[in-house]
Formats: C-alpha cells, structure tokens, sequence
C-alpha cells in the first residue's frame, strides 16, 4: 500500500513546481519527470481504490471495527460497530444500539460485512456464495 504522506508530499510538489523536494523524484539519469508523476498517478490511484466498499473476509474481523453489514434478503445495510468472536459467531451492535450476533458458517451465505456502505449496484455486483 502507497503512503499516503508521500503522495500528499508528492502533489504538493507538483502543485508548486518544486521537484528538487518531491519523494517521487530523483534526478539522476534513471528517473524523468514523467515517471515521476507516473509514479506518483499509480499511487494515488492505489489509495482512492483502497478506500472503495469492498465485502470483507470473515479472517478480516476483529474487535471494535465499523462496517456495514448486509443480509441477503434485506433491502438495507446497517452501520455497525464490533466484529469480535464469540463461539462461531459475531458480535456487533448497530447504530441504533442494538445487539446483532450472527453465524461464522453463514456467512458469505446469509450475511456479509462491507468496509463502507456499498451503492445498490455494487451490492449486486458482488456476488453471494450460496
């Protein structure tokens, strides 16, 4: 994964013509400008894909993460906060404060977890195991 502080330096570079103090830049033979915003353009791009919805793996829960989970037969996702195990479950409370524990071995078949709220098309464009 890029670091966001480099990229961030490395548009504030660009933005001010200022190469000499960019991280993407060297200016040796080996390193043009155009590699350097090339570079610089690849990492970026990397970084606004990571921040897109994407369904979670069920290796991926752990305690006190936010994500927003969908049944397979509702029309909404719910905000939820938890993500700890609890004999082959997980535990979450939603932002209504309500408890919601669902099954390990449904999951990806009943129930999956997003990293941010999905638009209804990404919702389904990913499909359900079962």
């Amino acid at each position: 994964m890029p670091d966001v502080e480099k990229v961030i330096k490395g548009f504030e570079c660009c933005d001010n013509d200022d190469c000499d103090n960019c991280p993407y830049f060297r200016s040796d033979d080996e390193n043009d400008l155009g590699t350097c915003k090339a570079t610089l353009h690849r990492d970026a791009i990397a970084l606004l894909k990571a921040q897109e919805p994407r369904v979670l793996g069920l290796d991926e829960f752990h305690r006190g993460m936010v994500v927003w989970l969908e049944d397979v037969d509702k029309e909404d996702v719910v905000l939820v906060i938890g993500g700890s195990s609890c004999g082959g479950a997980k535990c979450f409370i939603t932002e209504y404060d309500l408890g919601v524990s669902v099954l390990d071995s449904e999951y990806g078949i009943r129930w999956r977890a997003w990293t941010a709220k999905p638009t209804i098309k990404m919702r389904k464009a990913v499909k359900w195991d079962g």
